[in-house]
Parts: structure tokens; sequence; C-alpha cells
């Protein structure tokens, strides 16, 4: 918990904002609280769909910096985690330090390409992955992965940045899916931002990610409601020039209060058939 973390000192000389290794920069108590909330969320799934998955072995796929898997490790939980990034490994580890906790525990994440992953077939009781399809170019790959890691009745839960949602949260402005990348690059624009905030990230939907799990052989549990359309008729834009007009428009609307995003609703739980 977080009151359990140890308070260290940070030097006067030290630029922790500056140094994403540093111990301010890892122990955020808000990505610590974070872990906690995905997990109590993860177990209660678990517990409805299928208690048994709570025995583990579970997998936090794209795990990031990790505090999803310090924390079911906390709770005494057979978990790993893997990510494409060597540096998020040992932000991890770092993690591990300055919590002191058991040094064992660096071991429990690897670095690994989504695309074929490091582990034999039917390892995992679980998998979890959070906010990392809508940085997937070809989720169908990856997903096949997951799905082959994945013992008969374990339990996948997929959360991510759902493209109908009406809101782009790298950007942290309105959005319509599925645009070209310069209608798209206008739209931003428009909004003060830049495209490169965008980079690495794709438009997915969560039907679409049910009907490949569907087709590797899950069974769709449990889903999140399908988002309200925000931007009536955006299909319909076709020029640069009625993009910018739109983007105006919604700018207005969001100034005044007359256009609210709405929560994020991509949240699949799957079970292997």
């Amino acid at each position: 918990m977080i009151e359990d973390i140890p308070k260290k000192p940070v030097s006067a000389d030290s630029h922790p904002a500056e140094d994403k290794y540093g111990y301010s920069a890892i122990i955020s108590e808000k990505k610590i609280r974070k872990g906690q909330t995905r997990w109590n969320q993860f177990s209660e799934g678990l517990k409805q769909i299928n208690p048994e998955t709570l025995a583990g072995p579970m997998l936090d796929f794209g795990f990031g910096v990790g505090y999803f898997v310090l924390e079911g490790l906390r709770r005494t939980m057979d978990i790993w985690g893997v990510d494409l990034l060597p540096g998020k490994i040992n932000r991890y580890r770092q993690l591990v330090d300055f919590t002191e906790s058991p040094a064992t525990w660096k071991n429990r994440c690897v670095v690994g390409n989504g695309e074929e992953l490091p582990f034999r077939s039917n390892q995992f009781a679980a998998i979890s992955s959070w906010y990392v399809f809508e940085h997937i170019a070809d989720p169908g790959r990856v997903l096949r992965e997951i799905v082959r890691i994945t013992r008969r009745k374990g339990i996948i839960v997929i959360r991510a940045q759902d493209a109908r949602n009406g809101w782009e949260g790298h950007c942290k402005i309105p959005w319509i899916p599925f645009l070209s990348k310069r209608l798209a690059g206008a739209w931003i624009d428009e909004f003060g931002r830049s495209p490169e905030l965008r980079s690495g990230v794709y438009d997915i939907t969560q039907p679409q990610v049910a009907a490949i799990l569907e087709e590797l052989d899950c069974r769709i549990v449990k889903k999140a409601l399908p988002p309200a359309v925000l931007i009536k008729n955006h299909w319909q834009l076709a020029t640069e020039e009625e993009i910018r007009q739109k983007a105006r428009e919604v700018q207005t609307a969001l100034r005044n209060g007359d256009w609210q995003p709405q929560p994020e609703n991509l949240y699949i739980f799957a079970q292997k058939n």
C-alpha cells in the first residue's frame, strides 16, 4: 500500500522531473493507486467469470513501468509482465528497488514483441492489457498470440481507447475516428495541438477487438456499452475546410459546456473456449 513506501530524500541538486529513472519520477502515488484500482477491477471480473483463474499464472501485456505487476505481487499473486521497450523493464526494476520489494520480483517482467511473445502455448490463466491496443498497428496478430498463450477457460481482459468515443486522450481533444492522415492533421491543428502527439496511435474500436477474439475461438463474456456519437454525421465531411469548420463548432460547444467527453468504453472480458 502507499503508506508502506519508504520515504527517500531527493538531493537539492537533483532534477527528478527530468530523470524518468529517478525516485520522484517512479514513486508516483497516483500511479500506484491506479495499479491498486486496476487490480480491484481485474480480480473482481475474474471472480465473477472463473474464480480459478485467480490462482494464476497471470500476465500484464504491455505492462509499462509495472505498477499493476507490483500490486499483484504484493497480493501474493502469480503475475508476470511483458513489454516491448527495455527501458520500461529497467524502470520497473527501479520501482522494485525504491519500494524495497524482494529482489526476485525484478525477474517477473521481460522484454517481448507482441507478435511473437516469449511464452509457451496455454501458459496463462488470465491476461490483462491496459491502454495498449490503440498503439498496435495490426491487432489481429497480437490478439492471436495472446489467445495462444492463454489456457482453455482462461480470461483475457482488454481496455483501450475506443476511436468511436469522441475523445482523443493523447492530444486531449474531441475526436473524429478514421480520418485520413491529412484530415486528421487539420483537425488536430485546429485545436492547437501537434499531430506528433498521435504518433504511433491507431483508431481501434470495441467491435473490432471483439470480432477478432471471437474468430480466435473466444467468447465475449462482458463488454462496455456502445458509445454515443458525439459529433453527428462526421462521416459526411470530405474536405479540409469542412473538417476545420466542424472543429471550430466543437471548440465553441466545448467552451460553452454544451459538449462533454464520455467515459472510455473499450472494455472486454473474453474467455478462451
